[in-house]
């Protein structure tokens, strides 16, 4: 999954706190699969080792003009299936939350990817999700204090597993791939 956010061009003011949530059906997700991708602000891609459930850092953002440290917390709990990623601005000097009501990590939008974000993270369906199961997400993305920004409706369908399976007859040169058709070239 990906989640993209963006403080709009026409916002007065960077965001200084931005909290994304997905609430992960625990019905559906096994959520021990879960794991966190890279995180991007701007041009800057912060790279999240493999295999996490549970990522923090502080982000220096000077190289693409913004002279504040954003603090990352990224995290899924697995007793409720919530995903979180909080973003916090951080004063450079002082590694405290900053005060000024026009500083912040992410400014409005206006040359893009300025304004932009986003946060990505992969995870499995249990082995016994029956096939053609609709599977419905969204997020809810928290600019400072206002309402929740409601990401559109995500839909997965489960259709089956995927997989390379080598030809029985020793003197065939066959390789079955499947589900067919692919959306890149197989070499």
């Amino acid at each position: 999954y990906l989640i993209s956010c963006e403080n709009d061009n026409s916002a007065t003011a960077a965001a200084q706190v931005v909290t994304i949530l997905d609430t992960l059906a625990i019905s559906v997700y096994d959520l021990t699969t879960f794991q966190l991708g890279p995180i991007t602000i701007g041009d800057t891609t912060i790279q999240v080792p493999t295999g996490l459930h549970n990522f923090h850092t502080q982000a220096d953002l000077s190289n693409i003009g913004i002279y504040f440290v954003c603090d990352i917390q990224a995290s899924l709990d697995l007793n409720t299936g919530i995903a979180s990623w909080i973003f916090t601005t951080l004063d450079q000097n002082t590694l405290l939350p900053v005060t000024a009501a026009l500083d912040g990590f992410l400014p409005p939008n206006i040359n893009s990817p300025e304004g932009e974000a986003s946060v990505n993270f992969s995870i499995k369906v249990y082995n016994n999700i029956p096939l053609n199961t609709h599977i419905d997400n969204k997020a809810f993305i928290y600019f400072d204090n206002n309402p929740p920004v409601i990401t559109p409706m995500a839909e997965v369908i489960v259709v089956g597993t995927t997989g390379i399976v080598e030809s029985n007859n020793a003197s065939s040169n066959t390789l079955f791939i499947y589900p067919n058709p692919t959306n890149d070239r197989v070499n």
